[in-house]
């Protein structure tokens, strides 16, 4: 009997440590901070990119440019920001580059379903040239050149963290992206 009550607490232990580990271990990267308040990883690039370049490095890593999603994660991140990075201002994951003066995230959603507190007098495309939007160390959005270099935010929401078994670590989708990519290269005969 006591054989039985061990085999179903290892069983119990084993099935929900791969099961749902990823969100009980809270962890993405080292160099990503998570919050608890509002379940996500993020990270304070401090080498300063042109808006592209940030959505891109984002990407690398595994994760997305930030847009707070609403009032509780932009708190949340510019208490973050506030206390550890001097930085007035940093890029986020919206712009108006597919529709001219239609800002939405890199997700697609339009910014009036997010955070959208714009600063007085924003966005106002200053010289018909600001597609991208910053986030002000006070909390207030405003569009800016897409070409300028400011320090950025990358996020990984909890939710959206896929744990790999295989080697006990957060899939950060590189493997299967590279795969594909060798895979479409063989087939095509074009792999160098």
């Amino acid at each position: 009997m006591l054989s039985k009550i061990l085999l179903f607490f290892v069983i119990v232990n084993f099935v929900s440590d791969y099961s749902y580990g990823q969100r009980d271990k809270k962890f993405f990267r080292k160099d990503y901070k998570y919050l608890e308040a509002v379940e996500g990883f993020y990270k304070i690039h401090t080498l300063h990119k042109t808006w592209s370049e940030a959505k891109r490095v984002c990407a690398l890593e595994g994760a997305s440019l930030l847009y707070p999603e609403n009032d509780d994660e932009a708190h949340a991140v510019l208490s973050f920001w506030n206390a550890t990075q001097p930085y007035r201002w940093v890029y986020v994951g919206i712009s108006d580059l597919i529709v001219k003066g239609v800002f939405e995230t890199i997700d697609g959603l339009p910014v009036s379903d997010v955070y959208n507190n714009w600063g007085p007098g924003e966005p106002n495309d200053a010289g018909g040239i600001e597609d991208c939007v910053k986030l002000r160390q006070d909390g207030t959005l405003n569009d800016d050149q897409c070409n300028k270099k400011f320090p950025f935010i990358c996020k990984k929401s909890l939710q959206s963290l896929e744990w790999n078994m295989k080697c006990n670590f957060p899939n950060l989708g590189l493997a299967s992206g590279l795969a594909s990519g060798l895979a479409s290269g063989l087939a095509s005969g074009h792999v160098t």
